[in-house]
């Protein structure tokens, strides 16, 4: 599990874009979830991406991080990924302080409590 970070032209105060990226070397799986806001007046949408993507090639591409491997059974590396995007996104548009930094540490919230990573 990987946590990219790119710039945004919606930056306030520093704060860029964030995606998390699921992949299994082992079946050659690879998953991109995250949040986007196209327009300050539509509403959040999560995106997913099901392939592999080099994200560091982004134009917007600024770092990444190494979230920690997570053990999951053979046939079920979609699940992780499932509890990320399942995050409620539903009348975000309305909090001003709500992002994508927002919706992955839920996200990631989600997979301790679904006993994927500890907070340690």
């Amino acid at each position: 599990m990987t946590i990219y970070i790119f710039r945004s032209t919606r930056d306030l105060h520093g704060k860029g874009h964030v995606l998390i990226y699921f992949q299994s070397p082992e079946n050659e799986f690879y998953e991109t979830v995250h949040v986007v806001l196209d327009d300050e007046k539509n509403p959040w949408r999560v995106e997913r991406v099901h392939h592999k993507v080099d994200c560091t090639m982004v134009v917007l591409y600024l770092s990444h991080c190494d979230g920690g491997a997570l053990w999951v059974p053979g046939g079920q590396e979609l699940v992780p990924a499932n509890i990320v995007a399942s995050i409620s996104i539903q009348d975000k548009e309305e909090d001003r302080d709500w992002n994508c930094q927002q919706f992955l540490l839920e996200g990631l919230r989600k997979l301790v409590e679904a006993g994927y990573q500890t907070q340690e």
